[in-house]
């Protein structure tokens, strides 16, 4: 079984562990090998599976992408490649190898799992080096998330209606004038550092 490329599988003992294919409360399988690399899951029949019965597989350590994931979305973009991304794929060979043109007895290609619930930011503040009226200052935004985040990601800031960003003094900027936030050496570890343009 191959899951989808913007999932992960994040522990492969948990996976191993609990890798399971049932049917009314028996296991008819074991696993043979979890490939994290390749996200995938390969089980060894233990018994006999009759055909025209539905199985249940059971999958674990597996860890949802970082960002959401609307399935409906990406068919209506009409962005194939993405869409065909999310599918889940199975695939039957016989005991002596692996090979789609010598062992393939079957093969699914389907289903999808939709995630769509954002993960909070479990503390966010802003906080003002100045805090007098009128004058223009400096502002610290600090946030915890528990997603990591990674270079080349984008940050948002909506700031209050009442905040005007100024211009710095001699600065040619663009007009309207926009605020541009680098990461800074990798960002992780040294935050960001803003500017006009």
């Amino acid at each position: 079984m191959t899951i989808p490329r913007t999932f992960t599988i994040s522990s492969q003992s948990t996976a191993a562990a609990q890798f399971e294919v049932s049917k009314g409360g028996k296991n008819y399988m074991g696993v043979y090998a979890v490939e994290t690399k390749q996200n995938t899951y390969t089980g060894l029949a233990k018994e006999d599976m009759a055909a025209g019965e539905v199985y249940t597989i059971k999958l674990a350590g597996i860890q949802n992408p970082r960002y959401q994931v609307i399935y409906s979305e990406l068919i209506k973009d009409q962005d194939k490649t993405k869409a065909e991304d999310q599918l889940w794929q199975i695939r039957t060979y016989d005991t002596t190898g692996f090979s789609d043109a010598n062992n393939l007895i079957d093969a699914g290609k389907g289903g999808h799992v939709d995630v769509t619930v954002v993960t909070p930011m479990s503390s966010f503040g802003v906080d003002a080096l100045n805090q007098t009226n009128g004058v223009a200052t400096k502002y610290f935004v600090s946030w915890f998330s528990n997603v990591k985040t990674v270079r080349t990601d984008k940050f948002f800031v909506e700031f209050a209606r009442e905040t005007v960003l100024t211009v710095p003094p001699g600065a040619k900027v663009s007009n309207p004038p926009t605020l541009t936030c680098l990461g800074v050496n990798g960002f992780e570890k040294y935050g960001l550092t803003c500017q006009m343009e």
